[in-house]
C-alpha cells in the first residue's frame, strides 16, 4: 500500500466527516454593527480545523464559523464573508488560513478550534482547544492557532495601530480549557 495515498485518503476522510459534523450546526450569526473584530488564524498550512463559538455559557448552543486550513484543504477564493476590509492588516482577499468575524462586546466570546492534522505515517493528530475572553468595542483581535509536538496552543492578542504599523498586545484574563466545549457531544 502507498504511504501517501493512505496519508492522503486518512485526510479526506477526516476533513469530509469534519464538514458533515459542521452541517449539522448552525452558523453564527455576527452582530451588524459594532461589536468588536475578531481575526481567527491557523498558522500552519499543513492543519485545517473547523471553527465554532458559543452563545450562552457552559459551552451550550454551538454556531458554526467556518472551516480554515492550509490552501490544500480549504478553498477560500471569493468567499468575502471571510474578510472584514476594515480589520487592521486585513488584505481585503479571502485567505483560507484566517476568517475574520464581528463579536458581540462587552460578553465572553468563546471559540473552539476542533484541528485535524497533520499526521505522520497513517497516525492522525487532533485537537480541540476552546479559547473564551471578553473582547471591548471598537477594539480588535486576532487568535493564533497553533499545533506543536502533540499540543494545541492558541495566543490571544490586541491589534493596534502605532505609527503605520500594526502591533499585537497580549490580552489578559484569556480562559483555555482543554476537556470542554465540543459541538458534537450533547
Amino acid at each position: 500500500m502507498n504511504v501517501a495515498h493512505s496519508r492522503s485518503a486518512a485526510t479526506s476522510a477526516m476533513l469530509l466527516s469534519g464538514l458533515a459534523l459542521a452541517a449539522c450546526t448552525p452558523k453564527y450569526i455576527q452582530p451588524e454593527e459594532g461589536g468588536a473584530l475578531v481575526r481567527l488564524h491557523l498558522t500552519d498550512a499543513r492543519l485545517f480545523a473547523m471553527v465554532h463559538t458559543y452563545e450562552k455559557e457552559a459551552c451550550e448552543g454551538p454556531r458554526a464559523i467556518g472551516l480554515i486550513g492550509g490552501a490544500r484543504f480549504v478553498n477560500a477564493a471569493g468567499d468575502s464573508e471571510r474578510v472584514i476590509p476594515a480589520m487592521l492588516g486585513s488584505s481585503g482577499t479571502p485567505k483560507p488560513e484566517t476568517i475574520e468575524v464581528r463579536a458581540h462586546a462587552n460578553n465572553p466570546f468563546t471559540v473552539l478550534y476542533s484541528q485535524m492534522g497533520p499526521h505522520d505515517a497513517l497516525v492522525a493528530r487532533s485537537c480541540k482547544l476552546p479559547v473564551t475572553f471578553t473582547p471591548r468595542a471598537s477594539e480588535q483581535y486576532q487568535i493564533d492557532y497553533s499545533y506543536e509536538s502533540g499540543r494545541c496552543f492558541s495566543i490571544v492578542s490586541r491589534l493596534v495601530s502605532i505609527n503605520d504599523s500594526i502591533h499585537k498586545e497580549p490580552v489578559a484574563n484569556v480562559f483555555k480549557e482543554s476537556a470542554a466545549c465540543s459541538p458534537y457531544v450533547r
